[in-house]
Formats: C-alpha cells, structure tokens, sequence
C-alpha cells in the first residue's frame, strides 16, 4: 500500500530456527484502523510457502490495536506464552484460508 510512492504498511515474516515464521508489521501512524494492517497479514499468511507454517507474534500489552487484529482473525490466535508487558502468540496455518485481502495503492484521504 502506497502514499505518495512511499510504503504505509509493511508485513514481514522471518523464519526462525524453530522452523515457524516470526510476524513483523507496521502500519504508518495516520494509516492505522483502515483495515491495512489485517489485509497485510492475511496477504502475507496467505502466501504459498507461507501458509503451511506456524506463525508467532510478540505483541505489547498496551498494543490494543494488534490484540484486536489479532482476535478479529478467522482463527483466533494462541497465547504461547506472556512476561510483563508482553505476549505471545501463535497464529495457526488456518488463519489464511480463504482468498488473501488484495493489496495496492490507496489513494490519500483528505
């Protein structure tokens, strides 16, 4: 997704040595709660050599927009483990059943 040919979200998953992927995502202050994000992680899950494997995600306590996200997916995630300030979670494969959110450019709001 773009603004001014500048990326606002971004989705990454890293293997790790586990053999599961570790989920990176952002989303640019003034982009958030459009549904950017969740269309990012679905897009990325959803991706052939992707979508077989566990994925994990620490998430901030205090990150209500991401536990949100996180809860509002098919499949809701596992919580595999927390500390103070932080969960983590594993999000199954079944997460990205079904047709991944189409990504490209959005225009810029007002």
């Amino acid at each position: 997704t773009l603004e001014n040919h500048r990326p606002v979200g971004l989705a990454n998953l890293a293997p790790d040595r586990h053999g599961a992927l570790e989920l990176a995502l952002l989303v640019a202050d003034r982009w958030r709660r459009r549904g950017i994000g969740t269309a990012l992680l679905r897009h990325a899950m959803a991706e052939p050599g992707n979508a077989s494997l566990p994925v994990q995600a620490a998430v901030q306590t205090h990150n209500t927009a991401v536990l949100g996200l996180l809860h509002s997916l098919p499949v809701p995630p596992r919580l595999a483990d927390s500390v103070p300030g932080e969960y983590y979670f594993e999000l199954r494969p079944a997460v990205a059943a079904g047709t991944p959110a189409p990504i490209g450019p959005l225009s810029a709001a007002g």
